[in-house]
């Protein structure tokens, strides 16, 4: 076999081990799949049988014919706080919004599950705020978009992986079809004091620049989008198909200019890119107004509090 054939096979025998080990690791038996694409790669590679490269080219066209069929689904034995895909209704200017998650968090494998339909009225829309949350370095975090309605409703809005019970998490397997989206409207004294209390994450709380209109269109994108996702699911992808490059999509459709930018893959400087275009106060230098938006010790201090959500809004730094 001549040398530039057995490059072309070893690198398409290593593309499709890494794939495999990946998309089966959640699953836990990934490096069985890897073992054997190496296994045949390298023994195409370096016996230079006719035949054995016969069964690699007719087992890589099996794979990729297998890959292109996979589809992703709603079926499946779901970890419980993913396992209810929010979807919403407006009839006039009333919002019903079904299966928003409220749970109370002991610890991050104990809580209390519920599940609850709740009505907003258009007309209060008053505000939409932007959570920053940060779990292992500055340049990665989990985005939140929460819309409040006067007389102190919030709403939050979380895009992530939908998980198996008991299943893995990686952020390389989110790259091969391992893993399922979900967009999940909460309580925040779920979702936020989740990330602040119960995981010790660092936490920031943004007030986006908005116009009554424009958090009406995005209220609304989000909702279709929700009930899109429950009819049709998608895969998660870590970079095209992630909790920020949803945001970007959804905010888009909401009639908000949001140019590329290398910040919508590095997530946790997302609020400064939006700081630039004007959506974050372009006002104040950015490390003021970053300072000022950390809520973790404040959640953490009122954990349970009803006025969770007022309070870490009314009590940050001045």
């Amino acid at each position: 076999m001549p040398l530039w054939s057995q490059i072309l096979v070893l690198l398409i025998g290593g593309l499709h081990a890494a794939s495999s080990f990946f998309h089966f690791s959640r699953k836990r038996y990934g490096g069985v799949w890897a073992a054997a694409w190496v296994g045949l790669t390298l023994a195409t590679a370096l016996a230079g049988s006719r035949a054995l490269l016969a069964v690699y080219v007719v087992t890589v066209v099996g794979w990729n014919a297998w890959w292109v069929s996979l589809r992703p689904r709603t079926d499946r034995d779901w970890a419980p706080d993913v396992g209810r895909q929010t979807t919403g209704t407006i009839e006039g200017g009333l919002l019903t919004v079904r299966d928003v998650r409220c749970f109370d968090w002991h610890t991050e494998t104990e809580f209390e599950e519920r599940w609850e339909t709740r009505s907003y009225e258009l007309a209060r829309l008053d505000s939409v705020d932007l959570f920053a949350s940060y779990w292992a370095s500055p340049s990665i975090a989990h985005l939140i978009v929460s819309f409040g309605f006067e007389g102190s409703d919030q709403l939050a809005f979380s895009i992530e992986v939908r998980r198996e019970r008991g299943e893995l998490w990686s952020n390389f397997a989110g790259f091969f079809k391992a893993y399922e989206l979900v967009t999940i409207a909460a309580d925040e004294r779920d979702i936020i004091r989740l990330r602040t209390t119960v995981r010790r994450e660092d936490v920031y709380l943004y007030r986006l620049q908005s116009t009554p209109a424009f958090r009406e269109r995005l209220l609304r994108a989000y909702i279709a989008d929700c009930n899109r996702l429950a009819a049709a699911p998608r895969f998660y992808h870590t970079i095209i198909t992630n909790c920020t490059t949803q945001i970007v999509r959804l905010v888009r459709a909401a009639g908000e200019r949001m140019p590329l930018d290398w910040r919508m893959i590095a997530t946790g400087h997302m609020p400064a890119y939006l700081q630039r275009i004007g959506i974050v106060d372009p006002s104040k230098p950015f490390a003021e107004i970053k300072a000022r938006a950390a809520i973790s010790k404040l959640g953490q201090a009122l954990d349970r509090d009803p006025e969770f959500s007022q309070r870490i809004r009314a009590e940050r730094g001045p």
